[in-house]
């Protein structure tokens, strides 16, 4: 087992820490309430009537409706019985709000939609076909614990080309930065989770798996990527594309994706290391515009890791399936580089990495 401590690390603790405390240095007010809702009445007349800080319970059964959440509230699904309520879709605008428990389903358009700062989406059934869950122009959101699939109607599409198989992404950040993506499971996407000119996120524990391409990062800067199971996608697992530098992608389980396990164009100074590659093709760099400078396939420093009941310290690269090498020292470091088109891991991983 390998712990690393960095400072990106240490930022994501204090957002998490962060998070976690919204509902304690949020100002309350003595007027606040709880407002619960059954399917004989409508969530948005609920929302209207509501003041900022009120929590509204709602209950099991079908609301055809989408709803605008244009206040700080905190809307709670409950199971009575007959599951998570299920609707259209949401917008959420007010900053500092919490939606939490429901089922959404919208076959021609997005899930949920997140035009807020500091909210809570988790514990969400998301279908949608356009998007699941998108965030644009938003910074410090708690996005976890979500089950997102992409869903089309059966006619859409016919009717669009913009989407491998007319369908969206299951998770997508647009122009936003400090976010946490934490312990989602997104399947059937174009792009599982798609950060799009996004900076300073973490992608953390989630399930990325079943899309066309699992974890996806275009002009998106100085992100983390880690920890998450990125496995039987039809192209790629992880793609790099577009000056998506500066990123650190450490502890993902990348395998049986259909094209490369990892894939960067025009991307530099991401540093890659303890990720297990099991792929048929693992890797491939195509840097033509960073004048020279790359990647790193290795931790930044030593680190200790244990090999048996050993501990030794030392720089620690990836786990490669294809590699060839022999470890003569038995460090459980390979003693010659793994060479890929691209690039090149100095100190590739005997087996895969655990814990």
């Amino acid at each position: 087992m390998i712990v690393v401590v960095d400072c990106r690390t240490l930022k994501y603790l204090l957002i998490i820490i962060s998070i976690s405390s919204l509902n304690l240095i949020i100002p309350g007010s003595a007027l606040e309430a709880k407002i619960t809702v059954d399917p004989s009445e409508s969530i948005q007349s609920a929302i209207d009537q509501a003041i900022p800080g009120d929590t509204i319970e709602v209950k099991s059964g079908t609301y055809e409706e989408s709803i605008n959440v244009n206040k700080r509230l905190a809307l709670i699904g409950v199971d009575t019985g007959k599951g998570a309520p299920l609707i259209k879709g949401v917008l959420i605008t007010a900053d500092h709000s919490e939606f939490n428990g429901f089922r959404v389903s919208n076959h021609a358009w997005f899930g949920i939609v997140v035009n807020s700062n500091n909210s809570n989406i988790t514990d969400n059934e998301v279908e949608a076909c356009m998007g699941g869950i998108f965030l644009k122009g938003v910074h410090g959101n708690l996005v976890a614990r979500n089950n997102v699939k992409v869903v089309c109607e059966s006619w859409y599409g016919l009717l669009s080309g913009s989407f491998s198989l007319g369908g969206g992404d299951g998770i997508q950040l647009n122009y936003s930065y400090d976010n946490v993506i934490r312990d989602n499971t997104v399947g059937n996407g174009f792009i599982g989770i798609y950060l799009d000119t996004s900076s300073n996120n973490f992608v953390v524990g989630n399930n990325a798996s079943g899309n066309t391409n699992g974890i996806g990062l275009f002009s998106a800067t100085a992100n983390t990527i880690q920890g998450n199971l990125i496995r039987k996608n039809s192209d790629n697992g992880l793609g790099l594309v577009k000056f998506s530098n500066n990123s650190i992608i450490t502890g993902n389980t990348v395998e049986d994706n259909g094209d490369f396990g990892i894939w960067l164009k025009d991307s530099s100074h991401n540093t890659i290391y303890l990720n297990n590659f099991r792929n048929d093709k693992n890797a491939q760099s195509m840097d033509y515009h960073s004048q020279g400078s790359s990647s790193i396939w290795q931790s930044p420093g030593p680190v200790t890791y244990l090999k048996g009941n050993e501990s030794i310290k030392g720089y620690a690269g990836n786990y490669w399936s294809d590699y060839q090498g022999k470890d003569i020292n038995g460090n459980g470091i390979g003693d010659e580089a793994y060479i890929f088109d691209g690039g090149q891991d100095d100190y590739p991983l005997m087996r895969p990495r655990t814990g």
